[in-house]
């Protein structure tokens, strides 16, 4: 069995996605999973048809997942994990997102960064895809890809609305593919220590040692 969709699909989703985002937001929540999936969004998309007509396709969206798609989120391992089921339920496509107000940078701090933990295993990388990014929905500002893992330079993101996105798809085979994240968090950035007060502290040390070579 072979699950025919065209690859213009991918970004046909993710706009899907962004465009149904709510118009309030509040700060991240639940980046560790520890409330299932609590302040998240997900969607799957299925075939309506044996011919797999993206024109037919069941579009599902749910906040939070519920228990009913088991196979495609799961959260019981202390992270969250989504996946395509095409020979179970015909589920081709599963993603999940977060709309986000991102923190303001505090104090002396200096920047902020994203934190994550990612791991995703595809049945056919040159034909499956998969997408984690952070995104300005106003379009001001451009993705940032979170593929690699964190933590991810986000200072431009500070105190403007963002969306996390994540979305695995399998266009051909149909086999199993998953995309497993965790440990989301904004962390605040600190101000590297003032090169003076470095050198003082060099100073200081030098001092000690010279000293200590005459007392001997």
């Amino acid at each position: 069995m072979r699950l025919i969709a065209p690859l213009s699909l991918a970004g046909g989703v993710l706009t899907l996605a962004c465009a149904a985002s709510p118009a309030a937001a509040a700060p991240l929540a639940n980046g560790d999973f520890s409330a299932g999936f609590t302040g998240w969004i997900g969607q799957t998309i299925a075939c309506g048809d044996s011919f797999c007509d993206p024109a037919d396709d069941v579009i599902t969206s749910f906040e939070p997942p519920p228990g009913g798609f088991t196979a495609n989120f799961d959260s019981t391992s202390g992270a969250a994990t989504i996946a395509t089921s095409f020979l179970d339920n015909a589920v081709y496509s599963t993603s999940l997102r977060q709309l986000f107000d991102v923190d303001e940078i505090q104090g002396r701090n200096t920047g902020l960064a994203l934190a994550l933990d990612i791991d995703y295993a595809l049945s056919d990388p040159f034909t499956d895809l998969v997408i984690a990014q952070l995104t300005d929905p106003s379009g001001s500002l451009p993705a940032k890809d979170l593929l690699d893992g964190g933590p991810v330079d986000i200072t431009a993101y500070a105190g403007r609305t963002a969306e996390i996105y994540f979305e695995i798809t399998d266009f051909v085979d149909g086999q199993r593919d998953t995309l497993t994240i965790g440990n989301i968090s904004v962390e605040q950035v600190p101000a590297p220590a003032p090169l003076g007060l470095l050198m003082a502290g060099l100073g200081l040390l030098a001092g000690r040692r010279l000293s200590f070579q005459f007392a001997r």
